[in-house]
């Protein structure tokens, strides 16, 4: 485990401390897998920024390094850090608004907080965070560090929550969209961590992983998701040659890496993914690919686009199908038809050696044991490689959270739908033909993933382990206040 990831990248002022947190260990009810490590590519990309324009930075992943509050504060005093850049998400922010607390009580240092937590900001600033980026960070970046630094007021920067001379909370206008994201720099990646990142339930990674961003936005308006909170409602694409030249320059440092396309969805755009896909064939990397789609992702194109991906390297895919139940689909702002384009896409995967993962959430509004039995039974009929069952979180601000205010989606309680999806991961992994697909796909593509235990087990022990906490009351639940 890597003991200290701070690096330097200039000499100018002030120095910038950023912080990337784990999940509160109290939220168990996340948990329903293994611990993701994959890196923040938001931080990666405000890292880029810093170095472009000369700022000295260090960086602590909590999730690699497991520093707690205690360490962060000493980094702080030991390394003389004047600001503090933390990431924040709806999952950590019970954590960060008590890590911001202590921050203000035993430092001098000055605190922002970015990420997609910002899209509700007042409990940071409540917690004392001198300041809150809502949205794209970058192209604000310097200039907030430079205010922070020498006392400026900050009323004239878009997209911004503070507390005025008055103790008033403000939130100025939204700033506009970064319109050429070919402007950014690339995001900036630190070799001493890179071999900690990775996908532990992807068998088909091998060496380095590299998470890179084609795009930002989503074209779809699923009610619980926050993208558009965070990105706004239009999907602006980098160039295909941007893209290959960032892929191109990890390869020159690692010649082995593994890239995982971390778009909302990376299909919207036909055109674009065939031109991506026949410069990248032409290239004749061996270097393997995934991303995420969406179950309508290329509709009468599918079975072509989805070969010329394979052609190209792209060996895993992500589909958020969500539900298996028409009515569900369409309560939450989907196409009741998705089933069907979604059993096609996974025929066409398989047909083309695409390892596929379908992911739902339990709990959304129309939800039954009936609609969750309905999930479960449409995995083991269309036999996808992977498969994910977690319960409903509601994030602020979305247009579920709108919709359900008192946070009452269902008639079911929050301890059926948690059983729900343990019993769904039960029992799609003890099936036999599930565990023989995984292991032949493994020896064919990566057989040095055995290497590293049986991931699969090691999840289906922690379930095992949650059901039993639920009945002797052992389980924890998600803190009510920081």
């Amino acid at each position: 485990m890597v003991k200290s990831s701070a690096e330097t990248a200039g000499e100018r002022t002030p120095r910038v401390l950023l912080f990337y947190p784990n999940i509160d260990s109290n939220w168990e009810r996340i948990r329903t897998g293994d611990d993701l490590h994959r890196p923040s590519s938001g931080l990666q990309y405000v890292m880029a920024i810093l170095k472009r324009h000369g700022y000295g930075f260090g960086f602590i992943d909590q999730v690699i390094e497991e520093k707690n509050h205690h360490d962060v504060l000493t980094e702080i005093e030991k390394q003389g850090f004047e600001i503090v850049g933390i990431h924040a998400n709806v999952l950590t922010r019970y954590g960060v608004c008590r890590l911001i607390q202590k921050i203000k009580a035993q430092t001098a240092a000055k605190v922002m907080i970015g990420g997609p937590g910002a899209i509700e900001p007042r409990p940071y600033v409540e917690a004392g965070a001198d300041a809150v980026l809502i949205g794209e960070a970058e192209g604000r970046l310097i200039e907030l560090i430079e205010a922070l630094h020498r006392g400026k007021p900050l009323g004239d920067l878009a997209g911004l929550c503070f507390r005025d001379q008055n103790g008033e909370v403000i939130v100025t206008p939204p700033a506009p969209p970064i319109e050429d994201l070919d402007q950014l720099p690339f995001p900036h990646r630190i070799p001493q961590l890179a071999r900690y990142y990775g996908e532990p339930m992807n068998p088909l990674q091998k060496g380095i992983y590299t998470a890179i961003i084609a795009s930002r936005g989503c074209p779809f308006d699923c009610t619980f998701c926050s993208s558009h909170l965070v990105w706004g409602k239009r999907v602006r694409w980098r160039s295909v040659d941007n893209v290959l030249a960032e892929m191109t320059a990890a390869r020159q440092e690692w010649p082995d890496t593994y890239f995982s396309f971390l778009d909302d969805t990376f299909g919207p755009n036909i055109g674009w993914v065939r031109e991506f896909c026949e410069k990248l064939a032409a290239k004749k990397w061996s270097n393997l690919w995934g991303c995420i789609l969406h179950p309508s992702s290329f509709g009468s194109q599918r079975a072509e686009i989805l070969s010329l991906m394979a052609k190209a390297g792209c060996r895993v895919i992500s589909y958020g199908a969500q539900s298996a139940s028409p009515d569900i689909l369409v309560n939450i702002h989907r196409q009741p038809k998705e089933p069907e384009m979604l059993a096609d896409a996974l025929a066409i995967c398989r047909q083309n050696g695409i390892l596929t993962i379908v992911t739902y959430i339990y709990g959304l509004p129309g939800e039954t044991h009936q609609t969750m039995a309905a999930n479960l039974d449409f995995v083991l009929r269309h036999r996808p490689n992977l498969a994910d069952f977690h319960p409903l979180y509601i994030i602020p601000k979305t247009r579920i959270a709108e919709e359900y205010p008192d946070g009452k989606v269902t008639a079911l309680t929050e301890e059926q739908i948690e059983q729900a999806c343990a019993k769904a991961f039960r029992t799609f992994y003890s099936r036999p033909g599930v565990i023989w697909n995984l292991f032949r796909l493994t020896l064919k593509n990566n057989p040095r993933y055995f290497l590293k235990g049986f991931i699969a087990l090691k999840m289906l022990i922690r379930q095992m382990r949650q059901a039993k906490d639920r009945r002797t009351g052992k389980a924890l639940r998600a803190p009510e206040k920081f």
